[in-house]
């Protein structure tokens, strides 16, 4: 009898094996599904952007510091009433331009108006018709596909309240669902303050916002002070623009006061060399930015920005005057 129990128990016993390897099997799958990483985070701080507008009628690639930018926008192609485009004048500088950047890590935009000496009609005509929006937007599309662009910004100024201020929310949505399908930037440039033209529903189909913060013709010394750049920051952020997506613009040109016209308009290059200081930001009734006015503006947009915007490039000078340089020293400053 003492047999069959002796049988009976090596067979508990080989059960208990059993089962304890079971269970080990079990425990190595659940530390291989908790092996897997998780997705990466979202950066808490997105890298600050110098956007730099570099007309199409004076690209000087060679005296261009690309790695001192994060992206360009090529000024301007102008859109016409049934959303077409006008052709681009020089067609081999714009590929060099792209290239060249896209080899230092520079975004290239399409900047599609501008002031176009206060005409805006084309813009007020399309934005109003849904043929030709859509018309407008597959001109965009065809531009990516076209020369690389990296996004497009669009620079109407600007749209007016009770006239074409709901058109041009309406397009905005429309072309932000097609840039942001094709992964591409949706830009837009706009005054710092005052502009009820423009919805604060734009705001949430734009990937930035171009502050303008120029040509402020009341005041009494100069046309960019820095007041402007506070003022307007406030004004749009009060309107719900979060702080990544806003980028102050900064002037490389002056304004004499004394007539406000497009006459009036000068080159930061060529007030230097009339004898005005790099390091002044009045000469000869002539309102600029001198280099410490631009390197207190870049660090207000450090701390309160997702960038800083330079309106022109070509309006600079190399060596210890560049403004860019300015806006670089105070970057890198910032990072270290």
């Amino acid at each position: 009898m003492r047999f069959p129990k002796l049988i009976t128990f090596i067979c508990l016993f080989v059960a208990l094996i059993f089962l304890s390897c079971a269970k080990k099997t079990d425990v190595v799958l659940v530390e291989q599904v908790a092996e897997i990483p998780s997705p990466p985070a979202i950066p808490t701080s997105p890298k600050f952007h110098v956007i730099a507008y570099v007309p199409e009628w004076s690209i000087d690639i060679n005296s261009i510091q690309f790695e001192k930018l994060t992206h360009i926008n090529y000024a301007f192609i102008l859109p016409t009433a049934k959303g077409d485009l006008s052709p681009i004048n020089d067609i081999s500088a714009l590929k060099q331009l792209i290239a060249k950047a896209h080899s230092n890590k520079v975004k290239v935009l399409a900047s599609i108006g501008g002031w176009n000496h206060g005409d805006a009609s084309a813009f007020i005509s399309l934005s109003a018709n849904e043929s030709f929006r859509k018309n407008f937007v597959s001109e965009i599309i065809r531009l990516f596909e076209t020369y690389s662009f990296d996004g497009v910004d669009i620079d109407w100024e600007t749209p007016k309240l009770g006239v074409s201020d709901k058109n041009f929310t309406t397009l905005i949505k429309e072309l932000s669902i097609a840039v942001h399908n094709e992964k591409k930037l949706l830009t837009i440039a706009v005054p710092p303050l005052n502009e009820p033209g423009i919805e604060n529903e734009v705001l949430k189909h734009i990937d930035f916002l171009n502050i303008m913060a120029y040509d402020s013709f009341g005041s009494l010394l100069n046309h960019s002070p820095y007041s402007l750049v506070v003022d307007g920051l406030a004004y749009w952020k009060g309107r719900g623009l979060p702080s990544s997506k806003a980028i102050l613009g900064v002037p490389f040109y002056g304004r004499a006061r004394k007539d406000w016209d497009f006459t009036s308009y000068v080159l930061y290059k060529d007030i230097l060399e009339k004898g005005g200081l790099a390091t002044n930001d009045t000469f000869n009734g002539i309102g600029y930015n001198g280099i410490q006015t631009i390197k207190k503006k870049t660090d207000y947009a450090l701390q309160e920005a997702g960038g800083i915007m330079i309106w022109e490039l070509s309006a600079d000078v190399a060596g210890p005057n560049s403004l860019l340089n300015a806006v670089n020293e105070v970057v890198v400053a910032k990072n270290n």
